[in-house]
């Protein structure tokens, strides 16, 4: 039995590995690349849809088979293996340093995923015209690999010459031989730590060696400065190292590895909780606060001669043990004297900042990316904005996108005139709002009309966004057009699709007709009403119609009086009780009178059967006209409260009961439209019962609350999607009783935790297995990341 199983497990493997390999053989061949003209990257953006697996139509993956004169099917696989996953690990670290092939243009389907109908090149990146990169940038499999980039980030240019040149990269500050060192000038070089992840490890080195030379270079008397500028200058393979270990001579030969897979180094301090300060391999230091052994909040990147050159926020970047990332609020200050005073992300410019040049001149502005925008794009100060419409909008069942630019239409300058006042805008304020407009300042989700109208469709049920209007303007040729804001902060909680990280808010000029004053839901319930009511116009009608059938019948029976049967049910749309009825009119031989077995064959006729909250009240003499009156006055409801009319005959000298409906209806037709009713007030009562477990109206106030305190809070801020754990829960919190459950349990914050001043925090965290997100208002946590 034993033996079976490692016959099957060897099979596993070897199964296992085809797999791999299969995935890889593809890219494993020699294309015949037709163009060889050499492209170069030009965007510091470059790569980023690499993150995604995009998918071509019929038509694109023909094109790309006929440029490399392969199969359709070899033509999907290498489009599936444009990803970063088929990609070399450490591309995204030195794009600057590409060479590439352009093999076609192709066009990405409007039913794509992540991008809707762009056009796209489809680049090809050979190993022997990139030597001049490290090996961990170029293609495992020896030939090269696909990618998939926007025209706009690639040129026939260099972005820097000195950048393609063998062993001289400009990127080579990112590579390390991954250990700490001293000098003491009379021993040269001692190694005081060596990395456990680093080529230094691997190779052989150990603390305590003393480095003689590398590369047949003697540093001896070497000083700290002096050696870390040789071995910054080292290739990135085979560099020989000479040591001394213990009074022997040992020959080393070591690779140099990308920093971003290195750990960084403790080295003073409370290393877990408290003080600390942190060298990185490229020779500065990082000093801050640790908790649970990761940098948290502002800290200080310190060069080794002792230069602040960063003061401000940072976080870990996930996946990778050292790679400390500037993000949030922060003042970079540059080696030419330049400095830069504003929001981070991801490590560059982005948001909201100031750069100051050593010669003086300010550039005050907007940045994404790393990429400067002009003062347009850094919208208007947040005092402006609260005076601007606070009434919410809606966005669902678009039909019509919104204006790419302003460019698109031509308002009429009375329009203008009015909005401006109306908004208290300058003219200078004016025009960098519809500017402001243009897509060309959208995040990449949110980039083309096309993909706002798809995500609002797509999403408009459950994910909502929130949209606020400036006004309107009149176009030249007559239409209409609303300025709408979507602001940041109420919109954090939206999935990665529809999210959105701008500092402020993104504005849009859309068509009149897009823009809706009543939410999703309750544009729902109106239209079902509408339906009911175009029901009810037609029932009565034929109503209507039956009621000479009615009079007929009445000329053969003396009428005796009318039975007035109430039911009452709860209204959603009013959100209160309500009542509708149903008439029993009774007719028969003069004097006859009602038995009980008359008033039981009434109650079935009516269908009181399994209904609660039923009265009724017997007039005798009354008619159906007065009946109306009399529901009226009672309750103010109007006519088509009374949903049921019949008529009753009592039997001449029997007991038995008859009946003659005043409707033309059938039983199964009447049994029909109940079940029509039921379903729909059992749907609204579900809707409106799911909103009222959710909270949905309460965290929008929280939001709201939220949004007006941020600015001025003197405690900490904790964004989406930092993950905490509840260490308690106040016995003043509004919910206590229903939140102590979470004490000790970790949570995914949703949208953003604010610390009052008692050092409790309110917002909402998200568990898992629970349906929605909870509310708190004295929670206290512990941020996990």
């Amino acid at each position: 039995m034993k033996t079976h199983i490692e016959y099957n497990r060897f099979y596993v493997i070897v199964f296992f590995i085809y797999l791999i390999s299969s995935q890889h053989l593809l890219l494993a061949q020699v294309y015949q690349i037709k163009d060889k003209t050499k492209y170069y990257v030009a965007s510091d953006n470059f790569g980023a849809a690499t993150q995604y697996n995009l998918i071509l139509d019929k038509k694109g993956y023909e094109t790309v088979a006929k440029s490399l004169g392969v199969s359709k099917e070899d033509a999907k696989k290498i489009i599936e293996q444009c990803s970063a996953n088929y990609q070399p690990k450490m591309k995204r670290g030195n794009d600057y340093g590409y060479i590439m092939y352009k093999i076609c243009e192709v066009k990405i389907p409007l039913e794509s995923d992540h991008f809707y109908g762009e056009v796209m090149y489809l680049m090809y990146f050979p190993n022997d015209i990139n030597s001049h990169l490290p090996p961990d940038k170029l293609a495992a499999n020896g030939k090269g690999f696909f990618q998939l980039e926007f025209p706009q980030r690639v040129s026939t240019t260099p972005y820097k010459n000195e950048t393609y040149k063998p062993q001289t990269n400009s990127k080579n500050d990112n590579y390390s031989f991954g250990f700490v060192f001293k000098s003491n000038t009379i021993d040269s070089i001692v190694v005081e730590k060596v990395i456990n992840t680093s080529q230094a490890k691997t190779a052989g080195l150990q603390a305590g060696d003393i480095i003689v030379s590398v590369n047949d270079v003697n540093l001896r008397y070497y000083d700290r400065l002096k050696a870390l500028e040789l071995f910054k200058n080292c290739g990135f393979t085979n560099n020989k190292f000479k040591i001394i270990r213990k009074d022997k001579e040992v020959i080393l030969n070591i690779d140099k590895v990308n920093t971003n897979v290195l750990q960084t180094v403790c080295i003073t301090g409370n290393c877990d909780n408290g003080d600390c300060s942190f060298e990185n391999i490229n020779g500065y230091t990082i000093q801050g606060k640790c908790m649970n052994g990761i940098l948290q909040g502002k800290v200080k990147f310190i060069t080794k001669e002792g230069v602040v050159f960063y003061e401000g926020e940072i976080y870990k970047y996930p996946g990778i043990e050292n790679n400390y990332r500037y993000k949030g609020y922060g003042i970079e200050k540059y080696t030419n004297g330049d400095k830069y005073e504003g929001q981070f992300q991801n490590g560059k410019r982005d948001g909201n900042g100031i750069y100051t040049k050593a010669n003086g001149e300010i550039l005050k502005g907007y940045w994404r990316e790393g990429k400067y925008y002009d003062e347009i794009a850094k919208g208007f100060d947040l005092e402006k904005i609260k005076t601007f419409n606070a009434t919410r909008y809606y966005l669902y069942e678009q039909e019509l996108g919104f204006l790419k630019n302003a460019n698109q239409v031509t308002f009429s300058d009375s329009s203008v005139t009015e909005f401006k006042k109306n908004n208290g805008l300058t003219d200078t304020e004016f025009d960098k709002l519809i500017k402001l407009c243009d897509f060309q300042y959208k995040p990449q989700n949110l980039n083309t009309p096309e993909k706002v109208k798809t995500l609002v469709n797509d999403n408009q049920e459950k994910y909502p966004y929130t949209i606020y209007s400036l006004g309107t303007l009149k176009a030249v040729d007559g239409k209409y057009y609303m300025i709408i804001r979507m602001p940041e902060d109420e919109n954090r909680w939206l999935p990665e699709a529809m999210h959105f990280t701008e500092d402020n808010s993104l504005f849009f000029i859309a068509p009149y007709s897009e823009i809706r004053s009543i939410d999703y839901v309750r544009y729902i319930d109106y239209k079902k009403q509408k339906e009911g009511a175009e029901f009810w116009k037609k029932a009565e009608e034929k109503n209507d119609a039956a009621l000479s059938e009615y009079f007929n019948q009445h000329e053969k029976n003396q009428y005796l009086g009318i039975a007035i049967y109430q039911f009452s049910f709860w209204n959603y749309q009013k959100n209160d009780l309500d009542y509708n009825y149903a008439f029993v009119s009774v007719s028969g031989a003069p004097g006859q009178k009602l038995s009980n077995a008359d008033y039981n064959a009434m109650d079935k006729l009516a269908g009181v059967e399994g209904k609660s909250k039923i009265k009724r009240e017997y007039k005798e003499g009354m008619d159906e006209s007065k009946a109306e009156e009399y529901v009226f006055n009672l309750t103010r409801t109007h006519r088509f409260s009374i949903t049921q009319r019949y008529n009753y005959r009592i039997p001449p000298n029997s007991n038995t009961a008859g009946k003659y409906p005043a409707s033309s209806y059938s039983k199964e037709e009447i049994e029909g439209i109940d079940k029509q009713l039921n379903d729909a007030y059992t749907s609204a009562k579900l809707l409106t019962n799911e909103m009222a477990e959710d909270k949905t109206v309460e965290k929008a106030e929280l939001r709201k609350k939220i949004a007006q305190n941020i600015l001025s809070t003197n405690g900490d801020v904790v964004n989406e999607p930092a993950k905490v754990v509840i260490t308690d829960v106040s016995t003043s919190d509004k919910y206590y009783n229903d939140t102590k459950k979470f004490i000790g349990k970790t949570g995914n914050v949703e949208g953003t935790l604010l610390q009052d001043t008692d050092g409790t925090y309110y917002g909402m965290i998200k568990f898992e297995g629970e349906k929605s997100s909870t509310i708190f208002y004295k929670v206290k946590v512990k941020i996990i990341n």
